[in-house]
């Protein structure tokens, strides 16, 4: 029963975006940055679906809208069980600092240990920690989680799971600008999906560019299909319309991603999503 809930809910979530990270059975990420415009931002399109779904299956969600995955799932926690937590841009540092260490994301028992050890109780703390103090407490994961207490988190919501969607990306050995390397990169990787799609007998709804810059700031755009496909030059082509619209002369590139999404069978029948999301913003 849980499971058939479950993908109804869901259902309804892909009717806002494709753009779906599960976390587990009853949690995901949705990134939502190409919708938020036609709902009047991202405070009010997270209670439109917390609305939408109360309506369809009489459940209530709780959703963190934020800038990051970092915040939205801080957020998400906050005001459950029907709780609406929105962080707004240029607020996360701020909206983090009071908060014990152990709210972020990735620290357990043990980092929350160290950390007391080291007279680091919330994340404020963590944030203006001395850099050498926090690389001794854990090595390389050392800066990452100090970038996460000041609101920081590039990290983009991933959606190649296998029943929902066919991904591919490249990380450079050095910075791309746009041009007839990275297009050929393009290339290559949607004859790969092309490929994939082919030999699983879906076609495609939305095709997705996932692009990191040389700061490693991470986007994606994403483009719907009329008709779903399979066809490489139809990929090819939503994904050049796409990296069109965001390179600029100045830009380099460390990644690039093409992810074919909201999958459909030969039938026609769209692929199952299992997964009840909770909601964070990017």
């Amino acid at each position: 029963r849980y499971g058939e809930i479950s993908r109804h809910v869901m259902a309804v979530f892909r009717s806002i975006t494709p753009l779906i990270e599960p976390l587990s059975l009853d949690e995901a990420f949705l990134d939502v940055t190409e919708q938020v415009g036609g709902y009047g931002g991202p405070e009010a399109l997270a209670r439109h679906l917390k609305q939408l779904v109360n309506a369809e299956t009489g459940l209530t969600v709780s959703i963190g809208a934020g800038t990051n995955k970092t915040v939205a799932k801080i957020a998400s926690d906050m005001e459950k069980p029907d709780g609406l937590v929105f962080v707004p841009r240029g607020q996360e540092a701020r909206f983090l600092a009071p908060l014990p260490v152990r709210a972020i994301w990735g620290v357990g028992p043990k980092a929350e240990e160290a950390l007391h050890n080291g007279g680091i109780q919330t994340i404020a703390q963590l944030a203006q920690a001395d850099r050498s103090l926090i690389e001794g407490l854990f090595g390389t994961r050392g800066p990452m989680l100090q970038s996460m207490a000041r609101g920081i988190d590039d990290r983009a919501v991933e959606t190649h799971h296998e029943r929902k969607s066919v991904g591919a990306e490249n990380t450079f050995p050095r910075d791309l600008p746009d041009g007839p390397e990275l297009r050929e990169e393009l290339r290559r990787l949607a004859h790969g999906i092309a490929e994939h799609l082919q030999h699983k007998g879906v076609r495609a709804r939305t095709v997705v560019l996932k692009l990191r810059y040389s700061n490693f700031k991470t986007i994606t755009r994403q483009q719907s299909l009329a008709s779903p496909t399979d066809d490489l030059e139809e990929v090819l082509r939503r994904a050049n319309e796409l990296l069109n619209a965001v390179a600029r002369p100045d830009d380099t590139f460390r990644l690039l991603g093409i992810h074919a999404t909201n999958l459909v069978g030969e039938k026609g029948e769209e692929e199952p999503g299992p997964q009840l999301p909770l909601w964070p913003w990017r």
